[in-house]
C-alpha cells in the first residue's frame, strides 16, 4: 500500500513538473503524436494532452504548408538521427507564434530510433522586441547619413554663393559711376543671398568669424 501511495505521488511530481516545462511533446516514427504535456497541447488550441494524442501535424494545423515543413524537419532528425535546433513560425489559434525549438531522435534499448523528442519556448515576444530595435537602429542610421548629406550640401551652397559674392563685393567698389539706388538694390538682394550663406555655415558648423567677415564685405556697398 504504501509503496503505491509512493507511486502515486511520484507520478503526480513527474507530472506536475512535466506541465510546468514550456513545451514538450514526442511523436513516434510515423508521426504522430504520443505524449505532450499541457502548454503543447493548449499552443495547438486544445485544452488536454489527450485531445492531440494520436493525431499528426497534418491533423492539427490548418496551415498544411507550415505542417509540411515541420514533418519534414521531424523526418530529417528521425532518419538521420541528428539534433536539431531551429526557430518554427507557426499559425496558431492564437495568432502567428515563432517558437524555438530542439529536436531529438529517440532510441529503443536495441539502439533503433523509434521516434522523436522535442522542446520548445515561445520566442514570439522577443523576436518582435528584437524587430523593433533593429527597425529603430535603422532609422537612427538613416538620420545620421541624412543630416550627413545635409551638412555636405549646407557647405556646398555656402562655398557656392560666399565666392561669387566676395567678387561682387570687390567688383562694386570699382564701379564709382554705378547710381546710388541701383547700389541699394544689388546690396539688398546681396544680403538676403547672404543670409542663406550664413545659415547654411552655422549648419556645418564654421567659424563665426568667417561669418561676420561676409557681412562686413556686404555692408562696405
Amino acid at each position: 500500500m504504501n509503496a503505491d501511495l509512493a507511486n502515486e505521488s511520484n507520478h503526480k511530481i513527474y507530472e506536475i513538473l512535466f506541465n510546468i516545462l514550456p513545451y514538450v511533446f514526442y511523436k513516434n516514427i510515423s508521426g504522430v503524436y504520443v505524449t505532450v504535456n499541457t502548454n503543447q497541447a493548449k499552443a495547438f488550441g486544445f485544452q488536454q494532452p489527450s485531445e492531440l494524442i494520436g493525431k499528426t501535424i497534418f491533423e492539427i494545423l490548418e496551415d498544411k504548408e507550415t505542417a509540411k515543413l515541420i514533418d519534414q524537419v521531424d523526418n530529417e532528425v528521425m532518419q538521420k538521427g541528428t539534433t536539431l535546433v531551429l526557430e518554427e513560425t507557426i499559425n496558431t489559434p492564437y495568432g502567428i507564434k515563432i517558437f524555438l525549438t530542439q529536436k531529438s531522435p529517440h532510441y529503443n534499448e536495441e539502439g533503433h530510433i523509434t521516434g522523436m523528442l522535442g522542446f520548445a519556448t515561445d520566442i514570439t515576444e522577443f523576436k518582435e522586441k528584437q524587430k523593433r530595435t533593429d527597425l529603430e537602429l535603422a532609422n537612427q542610421s538613416l538620420k545620421v547619413e541624412h543630416q550627413k548629406n545635409l551638412i555636405t550640401l549646407a557647405h556646398t551652397v555656402a562655398h557656392d554663393i560666399s565666392s561669387p559674392l566676395s567678387a561682387l563685393n570687390m567688383m562694386m567698389h570699382a564701379c564709382d559711376e554705378l547710381k546710388e539706388s541701383k547700389r541699394i538694390v544689388i546690396k539688398r538682394a546681396t544680403e538676403s543671398i547672404l543670409d542663406i550663406a550664413n545659415n547654411c555655415c552655422a549648419l556645418t558648423g564654421m567659424k563665426n568669424n568667417g561669418r561676420l567677415q561676409i557681412l562686413k564685405n556686404a555692408n562696405q556697398f
